[in-house]
């Protein structure tokens, strides 16, 4: 079971590395290439792939995001006690005398 998911993990990992690669690649190969018309299979590619790029940048950037402030409110719960502190007369050893 481990090293299925670890397996999976490295899958998943290797296909986000070539989609993140693959185009900078692609367009940096096919950049000088020439032009027959306005219907360029390769622009049509170039720009596909620019579109890969920018889409991939976003959902990095909001999956980075959203882990930062997951993490950030985690912490707020984990050190809660140690920020806010309760100031009672039990707290603070205060003898009650009526």
């Amino acid at each position: 079971m481990a090293k299925s998911k670890h397996l999976l993990s490295l899958i998943i990992t290797a296909m986000v590395l070539f989609m993140s690669v693959f185009p900078s690649f692609y367009i940096s190969a096919e950049i000088d290439h020439l032009c027959i018309d306005d219907d360029c299979a390769v622009c049509c590619q170039i720009n596909l792939c620019d579109r890969i790029q920018k889409t991939f940048a976003n959902i990095v950037s909001v999956s980075l995001l959203s882990a930062l402030s997951f993490f950030a409110l985690v912490l707020c719960i984990l050190l809660k006690d140690k920020i806010i502190k309760h100031i009672t007369p039990v707290t603070l050893k205060v003898k009650l005398l009526n």
